[in-house]
């Protein structure tokens, strides 16, 4: 189930005010990209959010890359820092599902961390353009 139950979804979802919410880290739970989009309901309410850490979350591990986007668009709005270090992100077509949240609605972002990720040249470059 990649790391994350159900029930502790549930249980998060209650736990934080998250509206108010300026630093998430949720770094080395390798939750995957299925695992993330059970954080989904949570996503949506971080308002504020301006650091997001999601280093070595195997988020894209798999073909499907969608949660992993949509969990980046629910909180684009004020993020300035966004570490997404070892997650696997790695080849063009992913790279290209990816560069549009991160170039086209992250207005105010200002630190972006792809280390350790095995971005091939045109990974690299589809992220550059």
């Amino acid at each position: 189930m990649n790391g994350i139950e159900k029930e502790y979804c549930e249980y998060f979802n209650h736990m934080l005010p998250f509206e108010t919410l300026e630093s998430l880290n949720l770094s080395s739970n390798w939750f995957g990209s299925e695992g993330i989009g059970r954080f989904m309901p949570v996503f949506k309410q971080f308002k504020n959010l301006k650091e997001l850490n999601l280093f070595n979350n195997k988020l894209c591990s798999t073909e499907d890359h969608s949660h992993f986007r949509e969990a980046l668009l629910a909180c684009s709005a004020n993020l300035t820092t966004l570490k997404i270090m070892e997650n696997q992100i790695r080849d063009k077509p992913m790279v290209e599902h990816l560069a549009p949240v991160i170039g086209g609605h992250m207005p105010n972002l200002t630190h972006l961390d792809l280390s350790r990720n095995p971005l091939t040249g045109g990974g690299m470059e589809a992220l550059l353009k």
